[in-house]
């Protein structure tokens, strides 16, 4: 609980001191490590699945095609896991 307390308390004094730098670079970088960090985990829980790392597809959407995306497909035997951070 003190570590979670202590990450909070750094995010917060970082959003204070610039907030156009926490709302983007340092978001975006968080973003990141927590979804290499999870498919690590699963590709080193799971050693047979196939690990795919930011997908992008099409869909319709409102009857208009989107491009979307997906930070994250885990293939295991018969099982599919979609990752999202």
């Amino acid at each position: 609980m003190l570590f979670r307390n202590l990450i909070m308390l750094f995010e917060g004094l970082i959003r204070e001191k610039d907030t156009v730098y926490f709302e983007t670079a340092f978001q975006k970088a968080r973003g990141k490590y927590l979804v290499s960090t999870a498919l690590n985990h699963f590709a080193a829980l799971l050693p047979t699945a196939k690990v795919y790392p930011s997908l992008y597809y099409e869909a319709v959407i409102d009857g208009k095609k989107a491009r979307c995306e997906t930070d994250g497909l885990i293939l295991f035997d018969k099982n599919l896991f979609i990752i999202e951070g």
